[in-house]
């Protein structure tokens, strides 16, 4: 007795097998238990696609699952979204069994083995795969990428250094997406190459250096270097590359670097600090400003100035008993100083709106569907906002100017150093340069605007919403008679949004690998993060086709010892109830004997 669709595909058959070789015992038990194999239905697949012809549409793989037991397979898939649970929340594999119980005695179908934490780290595999093809197969498709690197080191002490790589989907929108990440062993430009080289190479990326076209990076010398950086030695192979330092860092340092220079700043600083500290480490003085805050009707927030500025003056009194150290006192006398100071509020309140320009536009340079013409969009704005300053009070500013030439006071406290020439109205005249530019008719622009509410409001609402650049780049790729008609624009419009302007995307990547690789998982290997970095319920199909040998998730020796073992455990939580109702009972008796007898 012999098997015909093994016999006829012996490519895929079994051939181990006894009905493949030839069988003399017509037994139906052997049929039963050749017929559900994975390499016969493979084999019967092939047949019936041979006899269907060009048009089949059948899939080994769907008629394979097709025949699971509708139970089964929906326990399986309940089993594979309590694995993703354990992954997305970054909990240990050994709460995979304790949630699986906990499943199961909520009413949730649930297969007889695979309950243990080996599987569990078993379906991490097929769900990283699931979501890591697709994104291979688009990286394989797209015409162009950028690729980001930033190295990081570890919860073990080992430099890690992770690689994103940045394509048009489908949609034509950039996208950013994790590639890998890799221990470094050679901190040098050439071993950065060489990891980035590897990463390709595991993805089955051959031809990458044909379709790279952006590099980005932070701005150390190993990756920017002018001769032997890694931006140095992947033009030596791509001469039309672009490097790109990362904006967001770059403006971040030029920010750290620009405000050393500034002596107020420093003052304010420093002053933050002594507050900071002074309250921090000193429950009774924290006590002591909520009793002042209590006195003088305010709560203790950074508005509430007098409570602040009261506090001090009270521990600097000659009256208190018993005296603050020398220490206290003169850190008490310098941050009053500062706070009674006219030009430091000025100057608080400058630097604050300072600040949220910058924290905006180091915002805008931190998304990841920046491109140049956002980032230079955004640089140019913050730089308009920060020149209007200059010549404008801002809000907080003119309430400061307002209430100490009204009434000489600020929030209930008398200020130092009152410059009264600094109170004046800013002259309107033309502008003769940009700077002036960017406050010019502010104040004329809002009058009109004003005036004409209604109109406007009537009109910007009919009005489409503005396209930006990218948008409009992205239209233009998704039309296929244009790509046709404009084939140089359509490769600079795709190589333009493909270009890695900002390497925040590697930063949160980062924060990722240090939740996932904590104290208690400090051991995991660079494949095994990876997939805990990146983890759908679809894998189940992957997980049912991935095994050397028949998955049985209907089979388990033990079940008789499990089942035994629930119904223990709820015969003991009964007799438990049963002894807690009865302690419950006497109780009550004995209180009604207790008043009857009183």
């Amino acid at each position: 007795m012999f098997c015909e669709p093994c016999i006829n595909f012996p490519s895929i058959s079994d051939k181990t097998c006894s009905l493949y070789k030839g069988n003399s015992k017509f037994r139906k038990t052997l049929l039963d238990c050749h017929d559900p194999s994975k390499k016969h239905e493979m084999c019967a697949a092939a047949a019936q696609a041979k006899i269907d012809g060009e048009n089949s549409v059948v899939a080994p793989i769907l008629r394979g699952l097709s025949k699971m037991q509708d139970e089964l397979r929906a326990g399986m898939i309940n089993l594979l979204h309590v694995s993703y649970f354990v992954v997305k929340s970054e909990r240990p594999f050994t709460d995979f069994p304790v949630l699986v119980d906990l499943n199961r005695r909520t009413g949730a179908k649930m297969p007889l083995c695979y309950h243990h934490d080996k599987a569990c780290a078993r379906f991490l595999v097929d769900i990283y795969q699931f979501i890591y093809d697709p994104i291979l197969a688009e990286l394989k498709s797209a015409r162009f990428f950028s690729v980001m690197i930033d190295g990081e080191t570890d919860k073990a002490t080992l430099e890690q250094e992770i690689v994103y790589v940045r394509y048009l989907d489908s949609a034509k929108r950039p996208k950013n997406v994790f590639f890998s990440i890799e221990h470094v062993k050679r901190a040098n430009a050439k071993g950065l190459y060489a990891l980035i080289m590897g990463a390709f190479a595991q993805g089955r990326v051959d031809d990458w250096k044909k379709r790279l076209v952006g590099f980005g990076a932070d701005g150390t010398a190993v990756n920017f270097g002018k001769d032997n950086g890694v931006q140095a030695l992947l033009k030596r192979d791509i001469a039309y590359l672009i490097a790109l330092h990362c904006v967001a860092h770059r403006a971040e340092r030029g920010l750290v670097d620009s405000l050393k220079e500034l002596d107020m700043l420093k003052a304010l600083h420093q002053n933050l600090k002594w507050l900071y500290k002074h309250y921090k480490f000193s429950p009774k003085a924290l006590h002591e400003l909520r009793l002042v805050a209590e006195s003088l009707e305010e709560k203790i927030v950074c508005e509430s100035y007098v409570v602040f500025v009261t506090y001090f003056q009270d521990l600097l009194s000659t009256e208190r008993r018993p005296k603050p150290s020398p220490k206290v006192r003169g850190r008490a006398y310098r941050i009053l100083t500062f706070l009674m100071n006219y030009d430091n509020v000025l100057f608080s309140y400058f630097i604050r709106d300072t600040f949220e320009a910058l924290s905006e536009l180091s915002l805008n340079f931190q998304k990841d569907s920046l491109t140049v013409c956002d980032a230079v969009e955004a640089l140019e704005t913050c730089s308009l906002k920060l020149v209007d300053l200059q010549f404008e009070p801002t809000e907080g500013m003119q309430e400061v100017i307002d209430a100490v030439s009204e009434t000489g006071l600020f929030r209930g406290t008398k200020l130092k150093y009152v410059n009264e020439g600094q109170i004046v109205s800013l002259r309107k005249k033309w502008p003769y340069d940009r700077q002036e530019l960017a406050a010019y008719g502010k104040q004329d622009f809002a009058d009109i605007c004003e005036h004409y509410q209604p109109l406007m409001d009537e009109h910007i609402m009919q009005q489409p919403a503005k396209l930006e650049c990218p948008h409009i780049f992205s239209g233009i790729l998704c039309d296929t008679e244009r790509c046709k008609q404009y084939k140089g624009l359509s490769i600079l419009f795709e190589v333009y949004l493909v270009l890695a302007v900002n390497t925040a995307v590697c930063e949160r990547g980062f924060s990722c690998m240090k939740r996932v690789k904590n104290d208690w998982r400090s051991c995991l290997g660079t494949e095994q993060l990876s997939r805990l970095m990146a983890p759908a319920a679809g894998a189940v199909e992957k997980w049912w086709t991935s095994g050397n040998r028949a998955r049985r998730p209907g089979f388990n020796p033990w079940q008789k010892e499990q089942e035994q073992e629930i119904r223990d455990d709820l015969y003991e939580e009964l007799v438990l109830m049963d002894q807690e109702a009865e302690q419950e009972e006497n109780v009550r008796q004995e209180a009604i004997s207790d008043e009857l007898g009183g």
